[in-house]
């Protein structure tokens, strides 16, 4: 039995308009994010103003990510030999890596901000994730460290867990007198 993803409704392909706009709009995001941390934050526009650009670009940016990392996460899902998808998930990793300095200044911020007293239906919507961010920080490194650590991930830790998903979802075993995929017995696990 092989299963196959229909994922044209979110791209048609990997070397699509669509996709490739989607690479561009998440690098565009991460640039603004990046000036977000470095000249923002420090000029004198309103703590509301700040807070609500900085809400909405990150929407944006975790909108886009998880579009193109799920796109690609389906595609190697079902076929763990879809060389394309899996370099996308690298080239990914390396774009993402790319806002880790912003992400840390900001968090670093962000922190030392009342936006709990801040007048926003934007702001008092996220007041939850801000305050996460905010118990968050005290476990934060520097920025370079935060970087360095970011860098070994993605050829360490996020790796290896993508090398693991690839050999158990190319397995099947017998259960129950059917040969099913490894990854359909390891979800009984939880049922």
């Amino acid at each position: 039995m092989k299963t196959e993803w229909i994922l044209d409704t979110i791209y048609p392909g990997i070397e699509s308009e669509a996709y490739q706009n989607d690479i561009d709009h998440l690098k565009d995001i991460i640039g603004k994010l990046n000036i977000f941390a470095n000249e923002t934050i420090e000029n004198e526009s309103s703590l509301k103003d700040k807070l609500e650009t900085y809400l909405r670009l990150m929407q944006d940016y975790s909108l886009t990510a998880r579009k193109l990392m799920g796109y690609n996460s389906l595609r190697t899902s079902i076929n763990t030999g879809d060389v394309q998808a899996t370099k996308q998930m690298d080239v990914l990793d390396t774009i993402l890596n790319e806002s880790v300095m912003a992400s840390t200044k900001i968090s670093a911020w962000l922190a030392k901000q009342p936006f709990e007293e801040v007048d926003s239906e934007l702001v008092r919507e996220h007041l939850f994730v801000l305050s996460e961010i905010k118990d968050q920080v005290k476990y934060q490194l520097s920025e370079n460290e935060e970087m360095i650590i970011a860098m070994m991930k993605q050829t360490g830790s996020t790796s290896f867990a993508r090398l693991k998903d690839e050999l158990i979802a190319g397995h099947t075993v017998e259960y129950n007198g059917q040969i099913l995929p490894l990854t359909m017995i390891l979800n009984k696990a939880y049922d």
